[in-house]
């Protein structure tokens, strides 16, 4: 299928996407049977025509974004009659709102906001303002302002210039302003596309579901086709073939003290095929759900209480990066109860993202506890096979601050997604959640990793 055009318009919140879908109601759009499965969608539709109609939620503009894409010459004169109204339902930026604002502002952090917008909703195949666009983005990302650079490795990103790329790469390395390497570190460094659609980790309320899972399973119609009995280090494993496109694996987890299993599509166009197995399990048996489970972390006062929910949240792990858990896993690596702390770390091999290899780097490096620094080490091997090459290339942004004034304090702040994580390094050596002021980094020094060992050594030396 050949896209004529696109037309590009993004939300100003959610509930716009809401209305959205109201307004293709009532027009007759036809919803894919897939729309909305998550909170930040994507959702799509068809109109009566055949245009394609999606919104989904922009990573680096963390805004809806709705996208209206012809195949043919209708569809391109509905998409750009839609372009139109649309605005007049919902809160929405056009191409056109946008370089109204750009052209008329001379106050530089706006045009540095505006500037993305103008990127991301440019139309295909306007040459003309692609130039424009081009040459804002080209000025931007040399300018002495760090909000106007900002502007213009956001803009990089939806733009697809080699020269502009090349300076965004030369940015994430060396930029002064943390702020813009963070940026361009996210644009240089993509995420690897998402298995959550065809990779799914689903685990029990009661630890023990074997027993009914196995008959289950036969009752399913699954195909079995291994079963692994269990060693001292590793529970039994029994793998099924549930459809064409998709296996089952029970796990009888013997380091978590749990049954879970693993829905695995064959090929990335298996979700239906994986969403039908997984609704089929959670249909028949109580699941745990990730997002309760968390709550509960949360709730609890006693550490035993913490381990134990710990478990259950390792074995709900999904594949790909979870920004509430990784929050709260980010918190438990500071936790001054060492077993809780050190479970938390050593189970970092069921979720190995990117986003927590600056956790364990630190962690293998200087925990108090040299049982702890062995784990994050285990724990780090773990993300080299997952992802294969230098963890420096995959892992977020990290910067370490020192204040300028008053107590010496050291800060780490992590660019996570979609909020950034910050903590400060206590007298227990630890890291613990701390707030910054709206101003960070302002006074504040900004201090290499090495400066930031030197200074947590001294501060224990001292």
């Amino acid at each position: 299928m050949v896209t004529v055009s696109r037309h590009r318009l993004i939300l100003a919140e959610q509930a716009d996407a809401v209305r959205v879908a109201l307004f293709g109601e009532t027009s007759d759009w036809v919803a894919d049977p897939r729309s909305g499965d998550s909170p930040g969608g994507p959702w799509r539709w068809r109109t009566p025509f055949g245009l394609r109609v999606t919104i989904s939620q922009d990573s680096l503009l963390d805004q809806p974004m709705l996208e209206l894409s012809a195949d043919d010459e209708t569809t391109d004169a509905e998409a750009a009659e839609l372009a139109t109204q649309l605005p007049r339902v919902v809160s929405a930026v056009r191409f056109a709102d946008a370089l109204e604002v750009f052209t008329q502002t001379r106050n530089v952090e706006q045009q540095g906001a505006m500037l993305p917008l103008l990127a991301a909703t440019l139309p295909d195949g306007d040459l003309a303002n692609r130039g424009r666009v081009l040459d804002a983005a080209a000025a931007a990302v040399i300018s002495p302002d760090a909000r106007e650079r900002a502007g213009g490795v956001l803009a990089a990103a939806y733009l697809e210039d080699e020269s502009l790329s090349a300076r965004v790469r030369a940015l994430a390395a060396s930029d002064p302003d943390f702020r813009v390497r963070t940026l361009a570190g996210r644009i240089v460094h993509p995420r690897a596309p998402a298995k959550a659609d065809w990779v799914r980790r689903v685990t029990f309320v009661a630890e023990s579901v074997a027993e009914e899972f196995l008959p289950f399973a036969t009752e399913r119609g699954w195909s079995l086709i291994d079963r692994q009995p269990g060693t001292d280090g590793e529970g039994e494993r029994v793998l099924w073939q549930a459809d064409t496109a998709v296996r089952v694996i029970l796990v009888r987890d013997t380091r978590l003290e749990r049954d879970r299993i693993v829905v695995n599509g064959t090929s990335a166009d298996a979700a239906a095929a994986v969403d039908e197995t997984e609704r089929l399990v959670r249909a028949r048996f109580p699941t745990a759900d990730l997002d309760d489970v968390l709550d509960m972390i949360i709730e609890a006062d006693a550490a035993a209480d913490r381990l134990l929910l710990w478990r259950v949240a390792a074995a709900a792990a999904p594949v790909d990066y979870h920004p509430r858990m990784y929050a709260v896993i980010a918190d438990l690596f500071g936790d001054p109860v060492t077993p809780l702390r050190g479970f938390a770390v050593g189970a970092t091999v069921y979720y190995p993202w990117p986003e927590v290899v600056p956790l364990l780097t630190w962690s293998a490096g200087h925990d108090p506890e040299p049982a702890i620094r062995g784990l994050a080490d285990i724990g780090l091997d773990a993300a080299r096979r997952v992802h294969g090459h230098d963890l420096a290339e995959i892992m977020p942004a990290t910067g370490y601050f020192v204040t300028v004034a008053g107590r010496p304090a050291l800060v780490r702040s992590i660019a996570a997604r979609p909020d950034r994580i910050d903590h400060q390094l206590d007298d227990d050596q630890l890291w613990h959640s701390v707030t910054l002021p709206d101003d960070f980094p302002a006074g504040y020094r900004e201090v290499t990793a090495d400066e930031a060992e030197r200074f947590a050594h001294d501060s224990t030396s001292g």
